[in-house]
């Protein structure tokens, strides 16, 4: 796909990094040799110990304090709009975070996402509860362009 592709073309070898790594037929590994199922599939203590996968995750659409954060593009934002294996590898990006950090998501019979705290939020807030959590900001912003 060039830069010029349509969002709704097929995601190959040379579509952009973003779209290859959250593609469940790619799942292009990151300069570190990580793909989004390994990140997702770590333990907590090791979601704990690094830091930089965040800005993978959730990536935005501006430069990052990590040089090497990818950005989302006008190009990406309308892949992610136009597909919803992107938008549901998202989603479970988003998911597992929010169970990392001791949070239940659920979604009701009418569609509406429900957030609430487990017992496990209140045992280790160190781990997310600290005021101007930079994480915190990217999480939102990436998860409210998800649209779910």
């Amino acid at each position: 796909m060039s830069t010029s592709a349509s969002p709704s073309s097929s995601i190959d070898t040379s579509s952009p990094f973003l779209l290859r790594f959250f593609s469940p037929t790619h799942y292009s590994p990151d300069p570190s040799n990580r793909t989004l199922p390994q990140i997702l599939s770590w333990p907590d203590s090791r979601l704990e110990s690094s830091h930089d996968y965040i800005q993978l995750l959730f990536p935005l659409p501006e430069h990052s304090a990590f040089a090497s954060a990818p950005i989302v593009t006008q190009q990406i934002a309308e892949a992610f709009a136009a597909r919803e294996e992107l938008r549901g590898e998202l989603r479970r990006a988003w998911g597992r975070m929010m169970a990392f950090y001791g949070l239940k998501v659920d979604v009701s019979s009418t569609g509406t996402t429900v957030v609430t705290a487990t017992e496990r939020v209140h045992a280790s807030p160190s781990r997310w509860l600290s005021r101007f959590n930079h994480n915190h900001l990217r999480i939102t912003q990436s998860s409210a362009r998800c649209e779910f």
